[in-house]
């Protein structure tokens, strides 16, 4: 602690100088650095946005997306499964059934697939409206397609306590949608 003194005084008149000497601008980047970790902390460690998503969830949501802290975890991980999923499984008058992740090879995509997912997808008034567009493009695709199902689902990870009594993570469903083309429903 006596070195650090040392150094203070060569430069520093009166130790109470020494806050004068750091610009206001480094005071506000740190104050907006904190503010970010504090947000990212809250997002993380808390269930902030599925209790209160039309207030304080919405707008973390929405900070999270542009902050790009919502990520999932290919940068870091590459071989981790990602947090949310949808699927379409599509069945011909036969009942024979093919699956169709709805996702690509490129990553940026994949991303927004997963934000239409995550934003749209968990709220109730979004859900319909984009699995029947999903469900849509991949029934104009199958002329003889009898249904669509769009099916949405979120990587669940339970905690150390849950984990050490023998629960693992698993794929938890939070939307199933079944779509008939409009020709079969007359």
């Amino acid at each position: 602690m006596h070195w650090v003194r040392f150094f203070v005084s060569l430069s520093v008149k009166h130790e109470s100088d020494l806050f004068m000497m750091i610009p206001k601008r480094k005071y506000l980047l740190i104050g907006l650095g904190l503010a970010h970790l504090t947000i990212i902390s809250i997002f993380i460690w808390t269930h902030t946005v599925r209790n209160y998503p039309n207030s304080v969830g919405r707008w973390m949501s929405l900070y999270m997306n542009y902050a790009g802290s919502n990520r999932d975890y290919s940068f870091f991980a590459p071989s981790v499964a990602n947090y949310l999923q949808a699927m379409c499984i599509v069945k011909d008058s036969s009942n024979v059934a093919q699956v169709y992740k709805i996702t690509t090879s490129e990553h940026e995509a994949n991303f927004r697939f997963d934000c239409m997912i995550s934003a749209c997808m968990r709220k109730q008034a979004g859900m319909d409206m984009f699995a029947q567009s999903w469900a849509a493009f991949y029934l104009s695709h199958h002329r003889h397609a009898a249904s669509a199902t769009i099916v949405s689902q979120t990587f669940n990870i339970p905690t150390l306590e849950a984990y050490e009594k023998g629960k693992r993570p698993f794929w938890e469903t939070f939307y199933i949608g079944t779509f008939i083309p409009k020709s079969s429903q007359k």
